[in-house]
């Protein structure tokens, strides 16, 4: 059992739209930690710079940058106060057409910054209108969109190297079977590699080992359990993977250096 769509509140709209003001007021680690989501996600940066993370790789962003994560795909971004944009949040239940492959776009054109805007305010608008055959308005607009991406991913060439498809690999294991138990070993196995280069791997894309990497999907996940939901300890413990409830806590204390019951409560009682 996973918690992927934790933090997507249930519409009747193919598509969700935020500022990203709005995303950070949420904890730090609903986004800056690896994790995957239900929903396709686009991220539109009109002023600001960070880092973000998907795909194998660790990229910069900037004013005019696109972002898209398919859904399913491991990803984390930093976002820093004087970052403003717009994220959205396309259904990938097969009615919407999206790319299959993460994008990071800078949209250097000024027609097609125009072109991209356009669409975005276009489907904002039908959102908001609220009027009859809005729903049907909106997976139109957004599909509009989608075909934008597909277009512009197409101009560039986005070939990785075989480092990055190695860690690209191992980030989408990771992103499905993470809460299985599987450690490092198993999942470098399955690859046909070893320990050592994928680790090698995962330090020269992303600055960090494969077992950190592992590790922060599974208690960032943890984290959406205790702070967004009333799952007992024991029951987040056997859906991640873990061999018992106190090996779990010992872990979780380890890693975010406070417990399961008071990371609960802490974040509980601020909602």
């Amino acid at each position: 059992m996973t918690l992927q769509n934790s933090t997507n509140p249930v519409t009747s709209l193919p598509v969700k739209i935020q500022s990203l003001a709005q995303i950070g007021r949420q904890p730090d680690w609903t986004f800056s930690l690896f994790h995957s989501v239900a929903n396709h996600r686009l991220i539109w940066i009109t002023r600001g710079q960070g880092r973000l993370a998907f795909n194998g790789h660790t990229f910069a962003y900037g004013p005019n940058s696109v972002i898209f994560i398919p859904s399913g795909s491991m990803h984390r971004f930093e976002l820093k106060t004087g970052v403003f944009g717009t994220i959205m949040e396309v259904t990938s239940d097969g009615e919407i057409t999206m790319p299959s492959s993460p994008l990071h776009l800078r949209v250097r054109d000024a027609t097609e910054q125009g072109k991209f805007v356009a669409l975005v305010e276009n489907l904002q608008r039908e959102i908001n209108s609220g009027a009859v055959f809005s729903e049907r308005a909106s997976l139109y607009h957004a599909a509009l969109i989608g075909i934008w991406l597909e277009r512009a991913a197409g101009i560039q060439d986005r070939q990785s190297d075989a480092t990055g498809r190695l860690v690209a690999a191992y980030m989408e294991r990771i992103s499905k079977d993470f809460a299985t138990g599987r450690n490092v070993q198993a999942f470098a196995d399955e690859m046909g590699v070893t320990t050592t280069h994928l680790t090698r791997c995962c330090k020269t894309s992303l600055r960090q080992s494969a077992l950190q990497i592992l590790n922060e999907r599974i208690f960032q996940e943890a984290r959406m359990f205790l702070a967004f939901t009333k799952t007992p300890i024991r029951d987040i413990s056997h859906s991640l993977g873990f061999s018992s409830s106190a090996y779990f806590t010992r872990s979780f204390q380890h890693t975010t250096n406070t417990t399961p019951s008071a990371f609960r409560r802490q974040h509980q009682q601020d909602a």
